[in-house]
């Protein structure tokens, strides 16, 4: 609980207040380097702020798509279990997947046999078009960080910190990898391999 509301109040203060703090925060810096921790941060804002813009308009498709199969199928709970999926696929790779597990033992426990293999096959078919047709095409110029990265930060995340390390690595690893790379760029570095 006291968790939760020390989430909202930084979030708040950020929303409320975050190009103030960014300049406090560069005024302890002085000549070249406040300039490249300004690049620098800026880079991994954005960023970060474009994973999340991304993840939610993927995890809207999926909730949206399987929320609509539910109905169809006559299964209780269609809304709220669209609501697990959506809220679960802030989770990179293993959140949807156990948000549609929940979605079949439901349809399992209503339905039978038959309406849980039709769940199973509405949570694949949504969730690899979401994973291959929409993430792809939402992420390409959003994330600066390939596939490895991505599960190398959920694992790491995961085991470091729980559901919140899985939930926040990926983006700082995104943000962090964004960062070097304005760094990198400012100073003119040639690539480590190649012309």
């Amino acid at each position: 609980m006291v968790g939760g509301f020390l989430t909202l109040a930084f979030a708040f203060l950020f929303l409320a207040s975050g190009s103030a703090m960014w300049q406090w925060l560069l005024g302890k810096f002085g000549g070249p380097l406040r300039e490249d921790v300004d690049v620098a941060g800026r880079a991994a804002w954005r960023t970060a702020g474009g994973y999340v813009r991304g993840l939610t308009i993927v995890a809207l498709f999926d909730a949206v798509g399987i929320g609509l199969g539910l109905v169809l199928l006559g299964v209780p709970l269609a809304l709220t279990l669209a609501a697990l999926q959506f809220l679960a696929s802030y989770i990179p790779t293993l959140g949807a997947f156990v948000a549609g597990a929940v979605a079949v033992v439901v349809a399992y426990g209503s339905g039978g046999l038959t309406t849980a293999a039709l769940v199973v096959a509405l949570v694949v078919v949504v969730q690899q078009i979401g994973n291959s047709v929409v993430e792809p095409w939402v992420m390409r110029k959003r994330l600066p960080i390939n596939a490895v990265t991505v599960l190398a930060a959920v694992t790491t995340g995961g085991l470091l910190w729980g559901i919140a390390g899985a939930l926040l690595f990926v983006p700082l690893a995104a943000a962090f990898s964004a960062g070097a790379h304005e760094l990198w760029v400012r100073r003119g570095s040639p690539p480590i391999a190649g012309g």
